[in-house]
Protein backbone atom coordinates (compact mmCIF):
# COMPACT_ATOMS: atom_id res chain seq x y z
CA UNK A 1 0.00 0.00 0.00
CA UNK A 2 1.27 3.45 -0.91
CA UNK A 3 1.87 5.49 2.29
CA UNK A 4 0.74 8.61 0.44
CA UNK A 5 -2.64 7.00 -0.35
CA UNK A 6 -5.24 8.81 1.76
CA UNK A 7 -8.31 7.34 0.06
CA UNK A 8 -8.91 4.96 2.98
CA UNK A 9 -8.90 5.99 6.62
CA UNK A 10 -6.01 4.55 8.58
CA UNK A 11 -6.84 2.02 11.23
CA UNK A 12 -6.40 3.31 14.75
CA UNK A 13 -3.67 1.92 16.95
CA UNK A 14 -5.02 -0.44 19.62
CA UNK A 15 -4.63 2.11 22.42
CA UNK A 16 -6.25 4.85 20.33
CA UNK A 17 -9.15 2.51 19.46
CA UNK A 18 -9.56 1.65 23.17
CA UNK A 19 -9.58 5.36 24.05
CA UNK A 20 -12.17 6.06 21.36
CA UNK A 21 -14.44 3.28 22.63
CA UNK A 22 -14.06 4.57 26.20
CA UNK A 23 -14.82 8.15 25.14
CA UNK A 24 -17.93 7.17 23.18
CA UNK A 25 -19.21 4.90 25.97
CA UNK A 26 -18.63 7.64 28.54
CA UNK A 27 -20.37 10.24 26.36
CA UNK A 28 -23.41 7.99 25.86
CA UNK A 29 -23.64 7.23 29.58
CA UNK A 30 -22.91 10.75 30.86
CA UNK A 31 -25.12 12.60 28.39
CA UNK A 32 -28.01 10.23 29.10
CA UNK A 33 -27.84 11.53 32.68
CA UNK A 34 -27.01 15.15 31.83
CA UNK A 35 -27.24 16.23 28.15
CA UNK A 36 -25.51 19.50 29.05
CA UNK A 37 -22.43 17.86 30.59
CA UNK A 38 -19.27 19.36 29.09
CA UNK A 39 -16.72 17.43 27.05
CA UNK A 40 -14.29 17.80 29.97
CA UNK A 41 -16.65 15.67 32.07
CA UNK A 42 -16.74 13.08 29.27
CA UNK A 43 -12.92 12.94 29.34
CA UNK A 44 -12.97 12.43 33.11
CA UNK A 45 -15.63 9.71 32.85
CA UNK A 46 -13.63 7.95 30.10
CA UNK A 47 -10.43 8.12 32.13
CA UNK A 48 -8.56 10.06 29.45
CA UNK A 49 -7.23 13.59 29.19
CA UNK A 50 -9.13 16.43 27.56
CA UNK A 51 -6.36 16.57 24.96
CA UNK A 52 -7.03 12.94 24.03
CA UNK A 53 -10.73 13.69 23.52
CA UNK A 54 -10.13 16.87 21.53
CA UNK A 55 -7.44 15.23 19.39
CA UNK A 56 -10.00 12.70 18.16
CA UNK A 57 -13.13 14.87 18.41
CA UNK A 58 -12.24 18.57 17.95
CA UNK A 59 -15.74 19.77 18.90
CA UNK A 60 -18.67 18.59 20.98
CA UNK A 61 -20.63 18.27 17.73
CA UNK A 62 -17.95 15.95 16.29
CA UNK A 63 -18.26 13.74 19.38
CA UNK A 64 -22.06 13.69 19.14
CA UNK A 65 -21.83 12.85 15.42
CA UNK A 66 -19.41 9.99 16.18
CA UNK A 67 -21.84 8.70 18.79
CA UNK A 68 -24.67 8.79 16.26
CA UNK A 69 -22.48 7.03 13.69
CA UNK A 70 -21.66 4.28 16.19
CA UNK A 71 -25.34 3.84 17.06
CA UNK A 72 -26.20 3.63 13.35
CA UNK A 73 -23.54 0.99 12.75
CA UNK A 74 -24.77 -1.05 15.71
CA UNK A 75 -28.31 -0.75 14.33
CA UNK A 76 -27.20 -1.92 10.88
CA UNK A 77 -25.34 -4.84 12.47
CA UNK A 78 -28.43 -5.74 14.51
CA UNK A 79 -30.58 -5.77 11.38
CA UNK A 80 -28.06 -7.92 9.52
CA UNK A 81 -27.83 -10.26 12.54
CA UNK A 82 -31.56 -10.93 12.33
CA UNK A 83 -31.04 -12.02 8.70
CA UNK A 84 -34.31 -10.46 7.56
CA UNK A 85 -34.16 -11.93 4.06
CA UNK A 86 -34.34 -15.48 5.42
CA UNK A 87 -36.96 -15.03 8.15
CA UNK A 88 -40.71 -14.53 8.03
CA UNK A 89 -41.01 -10.73 7.56
CA UNK A 90 -43.15 -9.88 10.59
CA UNK A 91 -41.06 -12.11 12.85
CA UNK A 92 -37.88 -10.45 11.56
CA UNK A 93 -39.43 -7.02 12.11
CA UNK A 94 -40.32 -7.94 15.70
CA UNK A 95 -36.74 -9.07 16.44
CA UNK A 96 -35.31 -5.96 14.77
CA UNK A 97 -37.56 -3.61 16.77
CA UNK A 98 -36.49 -5.37 20.00
CA UNK A 99 -32.81 -4.99 19.06
CA UNK A 100 -33.27 -1.35 18.04
CA UNK A 101 -35.04 -0.64 21.35
CA UNK A 102 -31.94 -1.81 23.21
CA UNK A 103 -29.69 0.32 21.00
CA UNK A 104 -31.96 3.36 21.47
CA UNK A 105 -31.72 2.80 25.22
CA UNK A 106 -27.91 2.59 25.09
CA UNK A 107 -27.75 5.80 23.02
CA UNK A 108 -30.73 7.56 24.60
CA UNK A 109 -28.68 10.74 24.89
CA UNK A 110 -29.06 11.17 21.13
CA UNK A 111 -32.82 11.61 21.59
CA UNK A 112 -32.71 14.15 24.42
CA UNK A 113 -33.10 17.92 24.12
CA UNK A 114 -29.74 19.63 23.95
CA UNK A 115 -28.09 16.89 21.88
CA UNK A 116 -28.20 17.57 18.16
CA UNK A 117 -26.24 15.94 15.40
CA UNK A 118 -26.17 15.24 11.72
CA UNK A 119 -27.90 11.98 10.76
CA UNK A 120 -25.34 9.24 10.19
CA UNK A 121 -24.72 8.13 6.62
CA UNK A 122 -25.82 4.63 7.65
CA UNK A 123 -29.28 5.96 8.62
CA UNK A 124 -30.42 5.90 4.97
CA UNK A 125 -29.39 2.26 4.60
CA UNK A 126 -31.17 1.32 7.82
CA UNK A 127 -34.37 3.04 6.68
CA UNK A 128 -34.10 1.34 3.28
CA UNK A 129 -33.64 -2.09 4.89
CA UNK A 130 -36.61 -1.57 7.18
CA UNK A 131 -38.76 -0.23 4.34
CA UNK A 132 -37.91 -3.29 2.23
CA UNK A 133 -38.77 -5.57 5.14
CA UNK A 134 -42.12 -3.85 5.75
CA UNK A 135 -42.86 -4.11 2.01
CA UNK A 136 -42.10 -7.85 2.17
CA UNK A 137 -44.38 -8.18 5.20
CA UNK A 138 -47.12 -6.38 3.27
CA UNK A 139 -46.67 -8.67 0.26
CA UNK A 140 -46.86 -11.70 2.56
CA UNK A 141 -50.12 -10.35 4.04
CA UNK A 142 -48.53 -9.99 7.50
CA UNK A 143 -48.83 -6.19 7.59
CA UNK A 144 -51.60 -3.94 6.33
CA UNK A 145 -50.89 -2.93 2.74
CA UNK A 146 -52.90 0.32 2.93
CA UNK A 147 -50.23 1.98 5.11
CA UNK A 148 -47.16 3.09 3.12
CA UNK A 149 -44.03 1.16 4.16
CA UNK A 150 -42.03 4.37 4.53
CA UNK A 151 -44.63 5.71 6.94
CA UNK A 152 -44.43 2.53 9.04
CA UNK A 153 -40.64 2.99 9.28
CA UNK A 154 -41.06 6.64 10.25
CA UNK A 155 -43.49 5.66 13.00
CA UNK A 156 -41.16 2.91 14.26
CA UNK A 157 -38.29 5.43 14.40
CA UNK A 158 -40.41 8.01 16.21
CA UNK A 159 -41.60 5.44 18.74
CA UNK A 160 -38.04 4.25 19.40
CA UNK A 161 -37.01 7.86 20.06
CA UNK A 162 -40.01 8.39 22.32
CA UNK A 163 -39.21 5.17 24.19
CA UNK A 164 -35.59 6.33 24.73
CA UNK A 165 -36.83 9.65 26.11
CA UNK A 166 -39.38 7.86 28.32
CA UNK A 167 -36.68 5.60 29.73
CA UNK A 168 -34.62 8.70 30.54
CA UNK A 169 -37.56 9.94 32.62
CA UNK A 170 -37.72 6.63 34.50
CA UNK A 171 -39.77 4.57 32.07
CA UNK A 172 -39.47 0.96 31.02
CA UNK A 173 -36.37 -1.16 30.55
CA UNK A 174 -35.14 -1.86 26.99
CA UNK A 175 -36.46 -5.44 26.77
CA UNK A 176 -39.88 -4.31 27.98
CA UNK A 177 -39.77 -1.38 25.54
CA UNK A 178 -39.15 -3.77 22.64
CA UNK A 179 -42.06 -5.95 23.73
CA UNK A 180 -44.39 -2.96 24.15
CA UNK A 181 -43.41 -1.49 20.78
CA UNK A 182 -43.99 -4.82 19.10
CA UNK A 183 -47.35 -5.30 20.81
CA UNK A 184 -48.71 -1.82 20.19
CA UNK A 185 -47.12 -0.83 16.93
CA UNK A 186 -46.37 -3.92 14.89
CA UNK A 187 -49.47 -5.84 15.86
CA UNK A 188 -51.45 -2.65 15.42
CA UNK A 189 -50.47 -2.67 11.73
CA UNK A 190 -51.33 -6.35 11.28
CA UNK A 191 -54.29 -7.05 9.01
Amino acid sequence: MDPADTSRPRALRADAADNQRAILAAAARLWAEDPDAPVNAVADAAGVSRITVYRRFPTREALVDALREQAAHESADAIAGVDPLHSPPLQALERIVAALAEIAHRYQALYLPGITSTPAAADRDIRASLTDLVTRAQSAGEVRADIPAGWVVTVISAHLAAAARAHHRGGTEPAETGRLLTATLLHGIAP
